[in-house]
């Protein structure tokens, strides 16, 4: 385990501005996971986070911030696909296209429907990551927990869903403070033609969505009963609307991007997210909710 103190997440994260924390921790066993959450001296534990690839993350970059943020690294980032077994499993750590592409290899289809989706497992399916054809939780059998004190949860999904996932999100996330160090997977089809779907549906977010400029994703999750975000605020005529190095994609108007050679701060990609949900509400009295996290 390493630890830092007063340390820049910049490499860490997809905007790559300058954000200090006052404690980081790169972990690389569960027993040093355990061992961290049970013997680290911080009276208010809600300040831990953990990072995955930080690519549907703004933090502040104002102060340096009085948080505790631990990488997952070293064993989290195994996984296992065991056709003959029918054991299907991904520590947190692992990259999600990773995972999909082993499983693609191994003609095991189901997945690739979230083709282009970055980021690692945890976050994945923390936000229960998914595109117009599917989401992560259709594939979730059991989910491996660590509450912030070092004990371990186990929820088996099974089929109830429902119960446990909703759009861009989980319900058991607001029963107690916990990490998400393992997943178990299930639910694949054989499919001979898997690439070749992958490839489809990759094409397809490609054409769609701005990959040649530094964004986090979908700024907005989709309302209910409404028009997509994307569509809402490019049907009042924000495509472009500028906030410092910011502005709204042209290719897709939920995107907030910059180019890469740009940067980008926290309080103008801010400015830009509370001036859109103020134009939104004033036009169509629909409140937008943020899909991407924020960290202040």
């Amino acid at each position: 385990m390493k630890h830092f103190e007063n340390y820049c997440l910049r490499e860490y994260i997809a905007l790559k501005n300058l954000v200090y924390v006052k404690n980081f921790y790169i972990v690389e066993t569960l027993d040093e996971l355990k061992n961290l959450l049970r013997n680290i001296r911080i009276e208010d534990k809600s300040k831990i986070r953990i990072l995955g690839s930080g690519t549907n993350l703004l933090i502040n970059d104002n102060y340096n911030l009085d948080l505790v943020v631990i990488k997952l690294s070293g064993d989290f980032k195994f996984f296992k696909i065991d056709k003959k077994n029918e054991l299907f499993f991904a520590y947190s750590g692992v990259i999600l296209q990773a995972f999909i592409t082993k499983l693609l290899i191994n003609k095991l289809s189901g997945m690739e429907v979230l083709a282009g989706i970055p980021g690692t497992i945890g976050g994945a399916v923390f936000g229960n990551a998914g595109t117009k054809y599917g989401e992560i939780s259709n594939f979730v059998k059991k989910i491996f927990l660590l509450d912030f004190f070092g004990n371990e949860k186990i929820i088996d999904i099974k089929e109830n869903i429902d119960q446990y996932f909703g759009y861009r999100k989980n319900f058991f996330a607001n029963s107690f403070n916990f990490i998400i160090y393992k997943v178990e997977f299930g639910n694949f089809l054989y499919n001979n033609d898997a690439i070749m779907l992958y490839k489809k549906f990759f094409s397809e977010k490609i054409a769609s969505q701005p990959y040649d400029y530094k964004s986090l994703g979908c700024v907005f999750k989709n309302p209910k009963n409404s028009l997509s975000a994307g569509h809402l605020i490019d049907f009042i005529g924000m495509k472009h609307y500028k906030i410092g190095n910011v502005f709204v994609s042209e290719k897709h108007a939920n995107f907030f991007v910059s180019d890469k050679d740009k940067n980008i701060t926290f309080n103008d990609f801010l400015a830009l997210i509370n001036f859109v949900k103020t134009k939104i509400y004033e036009k169509f009295n629909v409140n937008l909710e943020l899909e991407i996290k924020i960290w202040e």
